[in-house]
């Protein structure tokens, strides 16, 4: 009899484990595709505290400043504007707004961020919408699942509005080019700097974009962008005024996509602005920026 007592209990158990397992499956995160996650997802665990409800009773978990630090992305707020991004802004986004920009092009949210305190809310569709990914929130768990964001490669395809050899109005000494960017040697780093003119700092795109244009040559603002104009260029090919291209590790879908630009001046070193202390000279031959090396234009 007791044997037998202990075998349903036992058995008991298991169902209870297996149901369990079920109703976990149930509420696990949802692809906003219905395709698989990519490698790298990264998951948030939030409690109730930090959602909050919409008109529609549904969740809006998730902060920006907890996805933004997951996903290694910067959040600075500037007016009523948020920016988001690495060393370019790839994001901007107001409260109450669905409008906002995702990669500098205009796109409407599912659903309007709101501030609460000092943070920015979004539901979980919004922020597929902003990041342009897979977001996934498991409510019994309370935990947001981050898929690595697409971005575009940095391949020869041609993004609207440009073509794979600039026009370049007049004949560009690289020399000159590459003296007038060592003008700039301390210049301020600024995350989503203004024009030079107004702001007096760069970040790593709007200096490259003010060195070239300069010489006649018009770049787009984000180096994602910039990875798009010219013709590509080996390593080993690489003349003085070429534009280098790094990529972020881990970023990505895919991390043949550019985070970061800079001008190649020659012996294997590169001049850009990364943070402290401004604009800078490094080397491609080792260091950093020699294993995160994604590829190089020539543009003049």
């Amino acid at each position: 009899m007791k044997l037998t007592c202990f075998t349903r209990s036992l058995s008991l158990t298991v169902l209870l484990l297996f149901l369990i397992t079920v109703c976990a499956g149930c509420g696990a995160p949802n692809n906003t595709d219905g395709q698989p996650s990519a490698q790298g997802t990264r998951s948030l665990s939030m409690d109730n505290k930090q959602g909050y409800p919409d008109s529609k009773s549904t969740l809006k978990p998730v902060p920006l400043s907890l996805a933004a630090k997951e996903l290694g992305l910067r959040v600075e707020k500037r007016g009523d504007e948020y920016l988001i991004g690495y060393t370019d802004v790839m994001y901007r986004v107001k409260p109450g707004e669905a409008k906002a920009l995702s990669m500098n092009r205009p796109i409407v949210l599912s659903h309007a961020p709101e501030a609460r305190k000092s943070d920015l809310y979004f539901t979980v569709s919004a922020l597929g919408d902003l990041l342009g990914t897979q977001v996934g929130w498991d409510p019994l768990g309370h935990i947001v699942s981050l898929s690595p964001f697409p971005g575009t490669l940095a391949d020869d395809k041609l993004i609207p509005g440009y073509n794979s050899r600039l026009s370049v109005k007049s004949a560009v000494d690289s020399d000159q080019l590459i003296d007038y960017a060592k003008k700039f040697l301390g210049t301020k780093y600024e995350f989503g700097a203004e024009n030079y003119e107004k702001s007096g700092t760069f970040d790593c795109s709007s200096f490259t974009k003010h060195v070239f244009k300069e010489f006649n040559v018009r770049l787009p603002r984000l180096a994602r962008d910039q990875a798009h104009t010219g013709n590509p260029v080996e390593k080993s090919e690489l003349e003085p005024g070429d534009l280098v291209f790094f990529t972020v590790p881990g970023r990505f879908k895919d991390d043949k996509i550019a985070g970061h630009v800079g001008i190649y001046i020659g012996n294997g070193n590169f001049i850009h602005t990364w943070g402290d202390p401004g604009v800078e000279i490094s080397s491609l031959e080792s260091g950093h920026w020699s294993k995160v090396m994604l590829g190089a234009r020539r543009v003049i």
